[in-house]
Protein backbone atom coordinates (compact mmCIF):
# COMPACT_ATOMS: atom_id res chain seq x y z
CA UNK A 1 0.00 0.00 0.00
CA UNK A 2 2.62 2.41 1.17
CA UNK A 3 4.42 1.64 -2.43
CA UNK A 4 1.53 2.43 -4.49
CA UNK A 5 1.28 5.47 -2.70
CA UNK A 6 4.82 6.95 -3.10
CA UNK A 7 4.85 5.71 -6.64
CA UNK A 8 1.33 7.62 -7.32
CA UNK A 9 3.04 10.88 -6.22
CA UNK A 10 5.80 10.13 -8.19
CA UNK A 11 3.88 9.69 -11.17
CA UNK A 12 1.76 13.14 -10.02
CA UNK A 13 4.97 15.00 -9.64
CA UNK A 14 6.35 13.65 -13.18
CA UNK A 15 2.83 15.21 -14.21
CA UNK A 16 2.92 18.13 -12.90
CA UNK A 17 6.42 19.04 -14.00
CA UNK A 18 5.50 17.78 -17.63
CA UNK A 19 2.30 20.50 -17.34
CA UNK A 20 4.71 23.18 -16.17
CA UNK A 21 6.88 23.25 -19.09
CA UNK A 22 4.38 22.90 -21.21
CA UNK A 23 2.64 25.99 -20.23
CA UNK A 24 5.88 27.54 -20.42
CA UNK A 25 6.18 26.49 -24.23
CA UNK A 26 2.31 27.56 -24.89
CA UNK A 27 2.78 31.41 -22.76
CA UNK A 28 6.20 31.97 -23.80
CA UNK A 29 7.31 35.00 -26.16
CA UNK A 30 8.83 34.19 -29.40
CA UNK A 31 10.11 36.28 -32.62
CA UNK A 32 9.93 35.09 -35.88
CA UNK A 33 12.13 35.66 -39.17
CA UNK A 34 10.65 36.99 -41.74
CA UNK A 35 12.29 38.58 -45.20
CA UNK A 36 13.22 41.80 -43.53
CA UNK A 37 13.36 40.83 -39.98
CA UNK A 38 16.13 38.67 -37.53
CA UNK A 39 15.20 35.19 -36.08
CA UNK A 40 15.93 34.51 -31.74
CA UNK A 41 13.38 32.72 -29.97
CA UNK A 42 12.04 29.39 -30.44
CA UNK A 43 8.41 28.82 -29.24
CA UNK A 44 5.97 29.11 -31.75
CA UNK A 45 2.43 28.68 -29.74
CA UNK A 46 1.12 31.93 -28.16
CA UNK A 47 -2.68 32.53 -27.18
CA UNK A 48 -2.31 36.36 -28.74
CA UNK A 49 -1.70 37.17 -32.24
CA UNK A 50 1.69 37.47 -34.07
CA UNK A 51 2.47 41.08 -33.63
CA UNK A 52 4.77 43.01 -36.65
CA UNK A 53 6.68 46.04 -35.78
CA UNK A 54 7.98 48.36 -38.83
CA UNK A 55 9.84 51.14 -38.83
CA UNK A 56 10.39 53.42 -42.07
CA UNK A 57 12.85 56.15 -42.61
CA UNK A 58 10.61 59.56 -43.37
CA UNK A 59 13.37 61.86 -42.41
CA UNK A 60 13.48 62.79 -46.05
CA UNK A 61 15.94 62.62 -49.33
CA UNK A 62 19.84 61.37 -48.11
CA UNK A 63 19.12 61.28 -44.88
CA UNK A 64 20.09 58.10 -43.00
CA UNK A 65 18.47 56.93 -40.03
CA UNK A 66 20.30 54.54 -38.04
CA UNK A 67 18.37 52.17 -35.06
CA UNK A 68 19.04 49.79 -32.34
CA UNK A 69 16.21 47.57 -30.95
CA UNK A 70 16.12 45.32 -28.13
CA UNK A 71 13.88 43.81 -25.53
CA UNK A 72 14.68 42.48 -22.59
CA UNK A 73 16.03 39.29 -24.02
CA UNK A 74 16.44 40.03 -27.67
CA UNK A 75 18.79 42.86 -28.88
CA UNK A 76 18.20 43.16 -32.54
CA UNK A 77 21.11 44.92 -33.84
CA UNK A 78 21.96 47.99 -35.47
CA UNK A 79 20.57 49.21 -38.84
CA UNK A 80 21.04 51.87 -41.13
CA UNK A 81 17.57 52.81 -43.13
CA UNK A 82 18.15 54.99 -46.59
CA UNK A 83 14.82 57.02 -46.91
CA UNK A 84 11.68 55.46 -47.01
CA UNK A 85 13.70 51.94 -45.90
CA UNK A 86 11.98 50.30 -43.64
CA UNK A 87 13.60 47.80 -40.92
CA UNK A 88 10.74 45.23 -39.29
CA UNK A 89 10.35 42.00 -37.22
CA UNK A 90 7.48 39.89 -36.09
CA UNK A 91 7.17 38.16 -32.53
CA UNK A 92 4.72 36.76 -29.99
CA UNK A 93 3.85 38.08 -26.65
CA UNK A 94 3.40 36.50 -23.28
CA UNK A 95 -0.20 35.80 -23.15
CA UNK A 96 -0.39 35.14 -19.15
CA UNK A 97 1.39 38.85 -18.21
CA UNK A 98 1.13 41.85 -20.55
CA UNK A 99 5.18 42.54 -20.17
CA UNK A 100 6.65 42.14 -23.68
CA UNK A 101 8.87 45.80 -24.63
CA UNK A 102 10.84 46.61 -27.13
CA UNK A 103 12.59 49.66 -27.35
CA UNK A 104 14.69 51.27 -30.08
CA UNK A 105 17.53 54.25 -29.80
CA UNK A 106 17.03 56.19 -33.12
CA UNK A 107 19.86 59.06 -34.55
CA UNK A 108 20.62 60.35 -37.65
CA UNK A 109 22.64 63.83 -38.74
CA UNK A 110 25.47 64.91 -36.46
CA UNK A 111 23.47 64.89 -32.76
CA UNK A 112 19.46 64.21 -33.32
CA UNK A 113 19.04 60.92 -31.03
CA UNK A 114 15.80 59.62 -28.51
CA UNK A 115 15.29 56.55 -27.16
CA UNK A 116 11.54 55.32 -26.89
CA UNK A 117 9.19 52.23 -26.98
CA UNK A 118 7.96 50.92 -30.10
CA UNK A 119 5.71 48.15 -28.61
CA UNK A 120 4.66 48.28 -24.81
CA UNK A 121 1.87 45.29 -24.67
CA UNK A 122 0.69 47.71 -22.07
CA UNK A 123 -0.25 50.18 -24.08
CA UNK A 124 0.35 48.26 -28.03
CA UNK A 125 -1.39 45.04 -27.15
CA UNK A 126 -5.60 46.03 -27.92
CA UNK A 127 -4.08 48.66 -30.32
CA UNK A 128 -2.31 47.22 -33.37
CA UNK A 129 -0.82 43.61 -34.24
CA UNK A 130 0.66 45.61 -37.32
CA UNK A 131 2.52 48.33 -35.72
CA UNK A 132 3.93 50.68 -38.16
CA UNK A 133 5.89 53.86 -37.20
CA UNK A 134 7.08 56.78 -39.60
CA UNK A 135 10.08 58.19 -37.94
CA UNK A 136 10.56 62.15 -39.19
CA UNK A 137 12.39 65.09 -38.50
CA UNK A 138 9.75 66.57 -35.93
CA UNK A 139 9.63 63.25 -34.50
CA UNK A 140 8.20 59.80 -34.28
CA UNK A 141 4.58 59.20 -35.93
CA UNK A 142 2.75 55.85 -34.87
CA UNK A 143 0.01 54.81 -37.16
CA UNK A 144 -3.58 53.88 -35.98
CA UNK A 145 -5.21 51.52 -37.86
CA UNK A 146 -8.56 52.86 -36.33
CA UNK A 147 -8.68 55.89 -37.23
CA UNK A 148 -6.28 55.42 -40.33
CA UNK A 149 -4.06 58.90 -39.49
CA UNK A 150 -0.72 59.07 -38.17
CA UNK A 151 -0.05 60.36 -34.75
CA UNK A 152 3.32 62.18 -33.24
CA UNK A 153 4.21 59.81 -30.09
CA UNK A 154 7.45 61.71 -29.36
CA UNK A 155 9.42 64.48 -30.38
CA UNK A 156 13.16 64.62 -30.91
CA UNK A 157 14.74 65.35 -27.54
CA UNK A 158 16.28 69.01 -28.20
CA UNK A 159 20.38 69.17 -28.11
Amino acid sequence: MVKQHCSSAASLSLLLLMASSSLITIFGESLEEDAEGPATSSENISLLPKRHVRITNDLGKGRVLRIHCKSKDDDLGVHYLSFHSTYQWKFKTNALIRNTLFYCYMWWGNNVTGSYDVYRATRDDDKCTDCKWSIRTDGWYWFDSGSGHWHLMYQWPKP
